[in-house]
Formats: structure tokens, C-alpha cells, sequence
């Protein structure tokens, strides 16, 4: 009764739904949507059901929080679960972002609210996806076909820059440059 257990897991598994077994070859629901489920003492503030999509990389900060520890201090990414403690998240305040690598070629995907651009910064070849109109990620269409999936280019070609360029400054110094750091939270990544 007082301690906290996190259920989750860092990928899901294809089983031939887009053409591929096992995992990390594509970006679709069935590889990067995981169950996320912690369970608190009764004397911790307990956020109950939670239905919006978030990272895993609010994990440790909602641990902190939920323990009262300070965790502006210790720099971690993501945020406290939920984003809006008050209920639902309102329009444009869900974002998750990722990347994976597979036969050298990058692949990534933004989700915002219930659209999900898939990308690949090689080639420039994106689909968009409307996660409520099609949860199975059949019906992708060209992503510069709409004014979101534009805008989501976009998103997405700023988030891999920075991400490359925090890269290369933490290979060089172990510090990130302030200025990139405040790009990333801009962006919604970091905060």
C-alpha cells in the first residue's frame, strides 16, 4: 500500500498489420502505443483515468511529483501527469513526438491531438493519419494536402533539426546551448 508501481513497456509489437513482425521498423500505433499504468498510496495525489496520449518521458517527472520532490533542479525532461489536471487537454495540447532508426534510414512521427504525421527526413516522404477517423492507420493521405499537415512538416522538420543539433553539442561539450534548449521548449519537447 505505500509504494508506487509503473506498469508500462518501450514499444509495442507489429503482427503484420503494415507488413512487418516484431518491432522498430515502423512508427504505427501498434508498435508506439503502450499501456502506461501507475498505481499510487492512497495518500498521494491520484490522477485516476487518463485517455489523451503522453510520453514516457513524463514517467519520472509524475514519480517526483507525486513524492514532492522538486524536480525543476534536476533538468528532466517531459512533464507532470496529467498536462491538465483539471480535466481533458484542450486542442493542440497533446503532442508526442519520436524517432527510430532502422537499415541506417530515420523514421519519425509527431502526433498532435488526434492527427499523426509519420516522416522520413531522408527521403521527405510523410503520410497523415487521422487517429479518430482511422485508428488502424489505413487511409494515410499527403501530409501538404491539408493546412495541419503542412504545419506539421514543418513541426516535425524543426524537431529533428534541433534534436540533431543538440546531438552534435552534446557530443562536443556535454552541455546543450541555451538557445537550443529554448527552441525545443518552444516547440513543446523539452520543459
Amino acid at each position: 500500500d505505500n509504494t508506487i508501481i509503473v506498469v508500462t513497456s518501450d514499444h509495442g509489437e507489429e503482427f503484420l498489420e503494415h507488413g512487418f513482425l516484431r518491432h522498430g521498423y515502423q512508427l504505427f500505433e501498434e508498435t508506439i502505443r503502450v499501456p502506461l499504468i501507475i498505481k499510487t498510496p492512497p495518500e498521494l495525489k491520484n490522477v485516476g483515468r487518463y485517455d489523451a496520449p503522453v510520453e514516457l518521458v513524463d514517467v519520472t517527472p509524475s514519480i517526483l511529483d507525486f513524492l514532492a520532490i522538486e524536480a525543476d533542479s534536476l533538468e528532466f525532461d517531459g512533464c507532470v501527469l496529467p498536462p491538465r489536471e483539471n480535466g481533458d487537454p484542450g486542442p493542440g495540447e497533446i503532442m508526442a513526438f519520436g524517432m527510430t532508426r532502422f537499415r541506417r534510414q530515420d523514421l519519425a512521427y509527431l502526433i498532435i491531438d488526434d492527427k499523426k504525421l509519420i516522416y522520413n527526413p531522408g527521403t521527405k516522404h510523410h503520410m497523415l493519419f487521422d487517429l479518430a477517423e482511422d485508428p488502424t492507420e489505413t487511409a494515410g493521405r499527403r501530409a501538404e494536402e491539408t493546412p495541419v499537415g503542412r504545419a506539421m512538416i514543418q513541426d516535425i522538420q524543426r524537431l529533428i533539426e534541433a534534436l540533431s543539433k543538440m546531438s552534435l553539442a552534446g557530443t562536443a561539450s556535454g552541455e546543450i546551448d541555451p538557445k537550443l534548449r529554448e527552441q525545443l521548449k518552444s516547440l513543446g519537447y523539452t520543459h
